[in-house]
């Protein structure tokens, strides 16, 4: 019986075990294996960090270096790393980024490149085989490869991989982020190619659109005349980046050339979301009260947790530079040092073209160019799929014009189109270099020649100097079309419709030191009409025209002014459609409370604040009348992807021309007209209004609500419901889940005054005081004071850690 009893228990014990040391499925979800994660010796318990931590002191060795670093991370968990040679900057900055933010790393990695599936399994396929189809697996290993090539580059990225890897090596299973526990999979050896993902996943956030396909939808559906009345070529009332300039070439699209049928695509590429982009400015000595320089910076992006910015300072030398950094690429992106400050904003040009394949066999691995047959090269893609004891394996096609990414649209017909982008193709292999250059600047020629070899993806580099220089150039490679101008699916069958090259760099727009006094920029149109090469893209019609009415008059500008304005929410959009509201609405067809609801908004500031509640009725109103007025386009978006008017052009024609043939709506027996929509969305949006807001007391923050996400989209570590002012159109670009991720202000006169906030916090570790330390000032819209130190000893206060890298 003893025995019995024994064998019994141990029967017992070995099945808990088994099941304490196995995942478990919950729904669609996995959970860890419960032994592991709630062990007190390597579970999530190890994760909590102390709300006042002690100075941790670390003296460690590599042979990577070239002399002794320093790493501290100060009170505000700021990484200030103190080298003597760039690659040991590299490779502290490597060290430090995977110390607190290695499952950011991770995840930012395999998302663009197709490698979800490995972590997470079923849910996230669909989404690793369109990446893969992109062909973002194969340019990573090929950008990865040229740039390990480069003189410069070369060293540098192989310096921070090998600083990322020492981190991993070193850390013990308890000591890995908590993430990797909840999902139940460990860090893996970075490599250059994890570098090369990085860079294209911003690529696909700013430069990866699919405008082509629903645009030459539209021209099938509506014709030549309906497509050039609704989507001309550029809004008149934009206010450029940069002034005018002679010989303008201005090529449409080629008719004759498009396919002969729409398209029914799956979507593979977004359409640019409101609220990605940036704005940016800086402001002559001769403009400011104190007579120096100011430069402002904030990039609006998706806001996630943690922040997609790393704050620290990198000294090389008597060197030192301070702002935000990626979490894969060297260097401060957006930043100042003791002579310059630097930023960007996202230019908007289209670098993606369309073409349609066709295919000379069965089996498609040929195709037609020019009248003959060209073979297509065929790629496997192997993706390991969590959950799944063998790969899923395909094949991707190649063609001269890029990858093709899916075969057949939606409704099973054999046609195809391949995509041409230019940051997966002919890239200057000093790309990862290029912020650590910057970093170095003394002056404009520094920033000049360094950005004159920046490739994509296309963004307005500002720049401002304490010798008194205000820049900004349009940087990236601009690509010259021959036959078309690439804003409609082109034939892939006729070489013509080939890039004939780029805009020299040397003929890239640039302002220096204007005599207006500043340069700004709010993905708008990069310059005007005449400038000599034709370009298209996607540009914000807002933003920079309310900046320009701002600096135009001013003259006795300050730090403070700056701040405000960053946060500033005045929408020129809700100013121009109130007029169209007071111009068109019958009100002699309005209830009471729509009546009421006119006049409020007829009165209305154009202000987004958050406890506002008018915000609510003209977002209620505005969707609306978009809806009304292209209800054909709606009706039709479901089956056919067709691209929406954008709503200046709709503002516009309403009142231009009130009995344009479109605004009659199709549900309707009479013929509706520009006034009849306008009413008629008001009617609706109040209606819509008192079902949402029964007690009248419903705000704009609590209405529009933001969001931020962590990464791997676990509730609990992310910041939901923040009731919050700002809208896509004001410079304050707040939406539901975008807005700006970091705000900088940098006054550079004898002593550099600079201020900056992000939503977020140092740490990715949600059991860190760190974690989101910055979040409650940054929605106050208030800034922390970002000063270098020289010498580490300059550093008050308590410091959290203390590293010193030796040669070994």
């Amino acid at each position: 019986m003893a025995l019995l009893r024994l064998f019994l228990a141990l029967m017992l014990t070995t099945g808990w075990i088994l099941i304490l040391d196995k995942p478990h499925p919950l729904g669609d979800a996995t959970l860890p294996p419960p032994g592991r994660f709630l062990s007190p010796q390597h579970g999530f318990w190890c994760n909590a960090e102390p709300v006042r931590p002690s100075l941790q002191r670390i003296e460690l060795t590599s042979a990577r270096l070239h002399q002794p670093t320093t790493l501290i991370i100060d009170r505000e968990s700021v990484p200030r790393i103190y080298a003597g040679h760039p690659e040991d900057a590299a490779y502290a900055q490597g060290y430090v980024t995977a110390m607190l933010r290695l499952f950011q790393m991770d995840m930012s990695t395999r998302s663009p490149i197709g490698r979800l599936s490995e972590i997470v399994g079923e849910r996230t396929l669909a989404h690793d085989l369109a990446q893969r189809r992109k062909g973002l697996y194969e340019a990573a290993e090929r950008l990865a490869a040229s740039w390990e090539k480069d003189p410069e580059s070369g060293p540098l990225l192989r310096a921070y991989v090998a600083g990322i890897n020492d981190r991993i090596r070193q850390m013990t299973p308890s000591e890995w982020p908590v993430e990797y526990k909840l999902l139940d999979f460990s860090p893996e050896p970075w490599t250059s190619v994890h570098c090369a993902a990085f860079y294209l996943a911003m690529s696909e956030t700013l430069a990866l659109t699919a405008h082509d396909i629903p645009l030459t939808n539209a021209l099938k559906v509506f014709g030549q005349e309906t497509f050039a009345l609704l989507y001309p070529d550029r809004n008149p009332y934009d206010d450029p980046v940069i002034p005018s300039s002679p010989d303008s070439v201005a090529i449409g699209p080629d008719s004759s050339g498009l396919p002969g049928h729409t398209w029914g695509y799956e979507f593979l590429t977004p359409a640019s979301l409101p609220g990605i982009g940036s704005n940016n400015w800086a402001v002559s000595a001769g403009h400011t009260l104190n007579g120096h320089p100011i430069l402002c910076n904030d990039p609006h992006l998706t806001l996630t947790l943690p922040s997609i910015w790393l704050e620290m300072q990198i000294s090389i030398g008597q060197q030192h530079a301070y702002g935000v950094a990626f979490s894969a690429i060297p260097g401060i992106a957006i930043g100042f040092n003791g002579d310059v400050a630097w930023g960007f904003t996202n230019a908007g040009h289209d670098v993606l073209d369309w073409y349609e394949i066709q295919w000379a066999d069965e089996g498609r691995t040929r195709y037609l160019l020019d009248g003959t047959e060209k073979e297509a090269v065929l790629r496997e893609e192997v993706i390991r799929v969590k959950g799944r004891k063998q790969p899923v394996r395909d094949t991707v096609r190649f063609t001269v014009w890029g990858p093709v990414p899916q075969l057949e649209d939606k409704d099973g017909r054999g046609v195809s189109l391949a995509m041409h982008w230019l940051p997966a193709n002919s890239l200057d292999p000093m790309m990862p270099s290029v912020f650590t250059r910057i970093n170095g600047a003394s002056g404009v020629n520094d920033w000049l020649t360094t950005l004159q070899r920046y490739d994509a993806p296309m963004q307005n580099g500002i720049f401002a100097s304490r010798a008194g220089d205000i820049a900004i150039r349009v940087s990236g490679k601009m690509p010259i079309r021959g036959h078309s101008d690439g804003r409609t699916v082109q034939p892939g069958t006729d070489s013509r419709f080939q890039w004939k090259g780029f805009v020299p760099a040397e003929e890239n727009p640039l302002v220096l030191n204007p005599a207006q006094g500043y340069v700004a920029s709010a993905n708008q149109w990069s310059t005007s009409a005449d400038f000599p090469y034709a370009y298209t893209g996607i540009f914000e019609d807002w933003r920079g025209r309310y900046i320009n009415e701002v600096l135009r008059p001013s003259r006795s500008l300050t730090l403070e002014d700056m701040m405000a304005l960053q946060n500033d929410n005045t929408s020129i959009l809700a100013r121009e459609a109130i007029r169209v509201l007071a111009l068109r609405a019958d009100t002699f067809r309005l209830a009471p409370s729509e009546l009421e609801a006119f006049r409020q908004l007829i009165s209305w500031d154009h202000r987004f604040d958050a406890r506002d509640r008018t915000p609510v009725l003209f977002d209620l109103w505005i969707k609306q009348l978009d809806s009304l007025a292209w209800d054909e386009w709606y009706a039709l978006k479901d089956s056919l992807p067709l691209e929406i008017p954008e709503t200046w052009r709709m503002l516009d024609l309403m009142v231009a021309d009130q009995d344009l043939a479109w605004w009659d709506h199709a549900g309707t027996p009479a013929r509706e007209t520009a006034t009849d929509i306008v009413t008629w969305a008001l009617q609706q949006a109040v209606a819509r209004l008192m079902a949402l807001d029964t007690n009248s007391r419903l705000t704009w923050g609590q209405y529009r609500k933001t969001y931020i996400r962590h990464l791997a989209r676990i509730e609990a570590f992310s910041a939901p419901d923040l009731e919050l002012g700002g809208h896509s159109s004001a410079l304050n670009a707040m939406t539901a889940t975008n807005g700006p991720s970091w705000r900088m202000v940098v006054e550079l006169g004898p002593v550099v005054k600079a201020y900056g906030i992000y939503p977020g916090g140092q740490s990715g570790n949600p059991g860190s005081p760190y974690y989101r330390h910055f979040l409650p000032l940054w929605q106050k819209g208030e800034y922390r004071s970002l000063l270098i130190y020289p010498e580490p000893k300059d550093i008050p206060g308590q410091q959290l850690h203390f590293i010193t890298f030796q040669p070994q």
